[in-house]
């Protein structure tokens, strides 16, 4: 029974995921491969896709037009009616709500017109005679400006919408914006273009007649747009207008005209020369032999300033290679370079080295003194790491608040390490935005690729998880990859490939810790802890797998399934005995948690009071209101709770009596005295929180008990009951069964 409700909801949410990175990915095809002239027709086709697909009323959007929203594309389900027609020049004040959320970069959700406040009056009587009754939109934004909005309206009946609806939205919203992008490139080119022929346009091609000794016998007047005077050219030799570098490769094309081309063949080439009435150009350059036409006898050689559309393309290339806001490389100039000079290496028998930094804490940065701090703080730190590198490294950007060194040359390890500590070195002096000093630290991680069988792209990867190996030794600090690292590597992909089928099979079990009465030592439950030993990859850590199963989205399944066989086994034991399941952070953004969990106690006929179900205070806090919210639903349910890890996080002691808690555990840092860090835990930490449960009706749970000096002081001080190994470590639903057997005849 377990297997299959695990496996039948991992299977659903999985086809979910895949048909939606399908429309997304058939939406982002139509787009790229359609011209500028077909956006009316890309948006109407997508809008359509995924009416269909989320089952919405209306899909529509709006740009800004001359200080105005204009109704721009409409789709509507059948029986919907359109509203295209009446919403044009609507003034932006009656959104003025919205576009404060747009500049933020945030979705705007009405999950009901009718409740919106008086001082939203001017929005709700725009959007009740559509008969929405709720709508979700989300901008179009071009660099920091809102253009406009797309969203959704339900008109059928108000209705919320999920994550994946939302991220659908923005999927679109994206390409939209990108195909705006591009239109507005275009439009901006063909403008050019026809300024450029205005000026031109008595002729944008310019010919030469050259006669069999390679002399000009005739010009066009139109060299005159070119700054040269006709009568200058003639009589002159047709090199005197190429540069000798191109010399050669004109020789060749005047050959090949000479030999006749087919009528659908035409050969160019692009020559940068200096004219001599307006300087430096770009000509491009096309020979036609005409020698049986008698009124002509020679080749004709035509050309055309294509000084513009060369100065274009290289803006656009400058553009691409350079980081807009640093001006260091950007993410793909680091990748041509990178794969460069791994070409360059192996051709030298050298090494490539790189170093991937990452700011330390910059969230908090941007969240404490905004993102145009956080801006500027980021271009400092470029000139900073570009004047600390030696001549010739090459510096980008690679996004966010990470950046590349690419070090050629290396000879050991030792020369990189050296110039970690130098970029690290860089940063001691606080950075000054504006007349704030602001300190910021560097995780830094370093790899380097042999001649033989590096890559651009793997040794990337290599210097990213080397950083993140930083960060988790404590920050401003830099570490290798090693073999070490790289057996991390591939034991992190084998625990992700394995975990969906571990899933699936069931090979994930719970294992059960007593829990006690620290006076009497009398078990009064288990906490479930869960366990895998793969038949493949052998046995896996709660901290490998867990990690994966967050970061996948497999938490979810899994969690239900680790709770569905720790309620079978509770069903199984005396009453007077409890069952502890831990809740991870993202299970408590499930919506339909509480559901599940009812679900559950009434599938195994066990009394809810039985059930503790275990949150840590940092699970809690970063989304305080939501969290309050799902806790107070599932302690409405019957069942208890109790929040781990309390004081090794960031929660106000005000914040606590807000909470539906009734157990308190106190971490086993606090009771071996030992925070794993080097330093020593307070025991007056441990009276505190004792202290503080009883003043909120909790009973306190301590962890990691080891000795029995330590259950006699934790007793002394209040503490009800424990768990740890002077107890019993984790052991199998069996050998707790018989654990069960022997306290109960121990108190016969």
């Amino acid at each position: 029974m377990t297997h299959e409700v695990g496996a039948g909801e991992l299977q659903t949410k999985l086809q979910l995921i895949e048909a939606t990175q399908l429309l997304v990915r058939q939406i982002v095809a139509d787009f790229v491969h359609s011209s500028v002239d077909d956006f009316d027709g890309c948006v109407d086709a997508a809008f359509a896709r995924l009416g269909a697909f989320l089952d919405v009323d209306r899909i529509y959007a709006f740009e800004v037009i001359n200080g105005a929203l204009d109704n721009t594309h409409e789709w509507c389900a059948g029986g919907v009616s359109p509203e295209i027609d009446n919403l044009q020049a609507v003034p932006l004040e009656v959104c003025s709500h919205w576009f404060t959320r747009f500049a933020l970069d945030e979705e705007v959700f009405v999950p009901d017109v009718s409740a919106l406040p008086d001082d939203r009056r001017a929005e709700r009587e725009v959007l009740e005679p559509q008969g929405i009754k709720s709508l979700l939109v989300v901008p179009l934004r071009v660099q920091s400006e809102t253009i406009g909005f797309i969203g959704f309206d339900a008109v059928r009946a108000a209705r919320e919408f999920s994550a994946i609806e939302v991220g659908l939205l923005r999927s679109l919203a994206d390409v939209i914006t990108s195909a705006i992008i591009r239109q507005r490139a275009d439009e901006q080119e063909r403008r050019a273009q026809a300024q450029l022929r205005a000026m031109t346009r008595y002729s944008a091609d310019h010919a030469l007649l050259m006669d069999a000794d390679g002399m000009v016998s005739a010009a066009s007047e139109s060299w005159s747009v070119l700054g040269v005077r006709r009568d200058d050219l003639l009589g002159r030799g047709w090199l005197d207008l190429v540069p000798v570098e191109s010399h050669e490769t004109v020789r060749a094309m005047l050959a090949a005209a000479s030999e006749g081309f087919d009528d659908h063949r035409r050969d160019t080439i692009d020559v940068a020369t200096v004219l001599e009435g307006s300087g430096p150009a770009w000509l491009e350059i096309v020979f036609h032999d005409l020698p049986d036409e008698p009124e002509i006898g020679g080749v004709v050689m035509c050309v055309r300033d294509v000084t513009n559309r060369k100065l274009a393309e290289q803006d656009r290339i400058l553009a691409v290679q350079t980081d807009a806001l640093t001006g260091l490389g950007s993410r793909a100039a680091l990748e041509a370079e990178l794969e460069a000079a791994m070409h360059r290496a192996a051709a030298s028998g050298s090494q490539v080295g790189v170093l991937f930094v990452d700011v330390d804490r910059f969230k908090l940065i941007n969240d404490s003194h905004g993102h145009a701090t956080g801006d500027l703080l980021l271009a400092k730190v470029g000139e900073r790491l570009q004047r600390a590198v030696r001549s010739g490294s090459f510096v980008a950007r690679f996004g966010g608040d990470e950046f590349v060194v690419i070090v050629e040359d290396v000879t050991s390890f030792a020369e990189l390490e050296a110039l970690a500590d130098r970029l690290q070195d860089s940063f001691r002096t606080p950075i000054d935005i504006g007349g704030l000093a602001i300190t910021v630290t560097a995780s830094i991680g370093i790899a380097t690729g042999d001649t033989v069988s590096a890559q651009a792209g793997p040794l990337l990867r290599d210097a990213d998880t080397a950083m993140y190996r930083a960060k988790d030794a404590g920050r401003d600090r830099y570490a290798l990859f090693d073999d070490c690292a790289r057996e991390e590597v591939v034991r992190r992909n084998e625990v992700m490939q394995r975990l969906p089928l571990a899933i699936e099979q069931g090979l994930i079990v719970p294992h059960l810790q007593s829990i006690v009465e620290i006076e009497t030592g009398r078990v009064v439950g288990a906490e479930a802890l869960a366990r895998w030993d793969d038949p493949v990859i052998g046995t896996v850590s709660p901290d490998e797998f867990i990690a994966v199963a967050e970061e996948t989205g497999l938490i979810v399944p899994l969690g239900l399934q680790m709770l569905d066989q720790a309620l079978a086994l509770a069903a199984g034991w005396p009453e007077r005995f409890t069952v502890s399941v831990n809740l991870s952070p993202v299970q408590l953004s499930d919506p339909d948690l509480a559901v599940a969990v009812a679900d559950l106690l009434r599938h195994h006929d066990i009394t809810p009071s039985r059930l503790y179900l275990e949150v840590t205070e940092s699970s809690v806090m970063s989304n305080l209101d939501r969290g309050i919210e799902l806790l107070h639903q599932l302690r409405s349910l019957g069942l208890l709770l109790a929040m781990d890890d309390f004081g090794t996080g960031f929660s106000s002691l005000s914040m606590l009596r807000r909470l539906p808690v009734d157990v308190l555990k106190i971490d086993r840092t606090f009771v071996s005295g030992d925070d794993g860090k080097g330093g020593k835990g307070d025991p007056r930490l441990v009276r505190a929180v004792i202290g503080l449960a009883q003043e909120f009706g909790m009973v306190t749970l301590a962890e990691g008990i080891e000795t029995e000096a330590q259950r006699k002081l934790l007793w002394r001080q209040g503490c009800k009951r424990g768990q740890g190994w002077l107890f019993g470590r984790p052991v199998t639903p069996e050998e707790f069964q018989r654990l069960i057997r022997r306290h109960d005849a121990a108190r016969a």
